[in-house]
């Protein structure tokens, strides 16, 4: 069946050109929920989410009435769907996602507050992500289910994408009274107008990224994730230094705190594009200049760490690698090169003992 989110109509759907100026697109998640519950109160649509859900999850979910949009409970938890049948008890729970973070600890209260509420009957909660998303939510989800003590036999859990979602609704529309058809169609068309710019604006899983013309292919993600992650090493009250590219090399960075009392030793992280770095199985690196400050301390330090084997030298620097996970993406690459980062600060400010790992 053919990607949903993939097709390029000659003609750019108004609110597919929305979703891409900067205050829409903060909301963007918010606004292709809303559309989402909107057209679920079509009776056939909602039909036919509903046996695809049944399907996926295997559940009893046929006594669904009504769905709702971000109902708010009582921990202040505020999933974006919840299917619910003429009692009131929550069948079906959805969370959308697009370039979010997923966390386990959301989940695990959704989850929570479903049981409680559904009075011994079964139910499923349903994450709905973008294609490229799907192994993460499925790691994500089985994690949550190692958690627990014991077996959830009350409510399934199933990862869903919105292509597979959108499908199911392009055949349900061709279903539909002729009347009603080209409304809905057209409908339909501004919903995926707006996931297709929602997942542009997220970064994709890097997979492999060997070197050379695979790292160019990617080079505006990797810039993009070097200046969303280094922002957040500076609060507010401090002067955001700009990224930039190395003078005489090919290493886009920017200088953030190097995790020292001392306020004049920096670090550098950035983005190594050319082929040379590539041996370090990265493109992102972090560096320790030999100018800095307290230079020969942070040194020391690194090279009777755990990051003693790791490190490069070139130049009389200290140059360490940040991996990241092929399979992850936006939100989640971001967090794991964060704890990198701060791993590495750690080290060199003394917080952590020789030779540890972090916990």
């Amino acid at each position: 069946m053919p990607n949903a989110l993939a097709k390029s109509p000659k003609r750019r759907a108004l609110l597919g050109r929305l979703a891409t100026l900067g205050w829409f697109a903060r909301h963007g998640e918010v606004a292709a929920t809303q559309a989402v519950a909107f057209l679920l109160e079509e009776t056939q649509l909602r039909a036919a989410v509903l046996r695809h859900l049944i399907q996926v999850t295997k559940a009893e979910l046929g006594a669904v009435t009504v769905f709702h949009s971000e109902l708010v409970h009582a921990d202040r938890g505020r999933p974006d769907l919840e299917g619910q049948d003429g009692d009131g008890r929550p069948l079906i729970v959805v969370e959308a996602k697009f370039g979010a973070r997923l966390s386990d600890s959301q989940v695990l209260a959704y989850l929570a507050d479903q049981e409680a509420r559904l009075s011994g009957v079964g139910g499923a909660l349903v994450l709905l992500v973008p294609s490229y998303r799907r192994l993460e939510a499925e790691a994500l989800l089985g994690a949550v289910n190692a958690r627990t003590d014991s077996p959830r036999s009350q409510v399934s859990t199933a990862v869903i994408t919105w292509d597979d979602w959108l499908d199911v609704w392009d055949e349900a529309v061709e279903e539909l009274p002729a009347r009603d058809r080209s409304a809905a169609r057209c409908d339909l068309d501004q919903l995926r107008a707006l996931c297709r710019a929602m997942v542009a604006l997220d970064v994709p899983p890097l997979g492999p990224l060997p070197a050379g013309r695979d790292l160019r292919e990617r080079e505006s993600d990797l810039r993009r994730l070097v200046e969303e992650v280094t922002k957040q090493f500076f609060d507010s009250t401090e002067r955001l230094i700009p990224v930039g590219n190395e003078p005489g090399f090919d290493y886009y960075r920017r200088y953030i705190p190097g995790g020292l009392p001392d306020k004049d030793c920096w670090c550098s992280v950035g983005v190594w594009l050319s082929d040379g770095r590539a041996r370090g199985g990265t493109p992102f690196w972090l560096r320790y200049h030999h100018d800095t400050s307290s230079f020969q301390t942070v040194s020391d330090r690194i090279m009777t760490s755990r990051f003693a084997g790791d490190t490069w030298g070139d130049g009389g620097h200290r140059w360490l690698p940040l991996r990241v996970s092929g399979e992850s993406a936006g939100a989640a690459i971001s967090d794991e090169l964060t704890q990198r980062i701060e791993e590495i600060r750690d080290v060199a400010a003394g917080a952590a003992p020789p030779g540890a790992h972090p916990s």
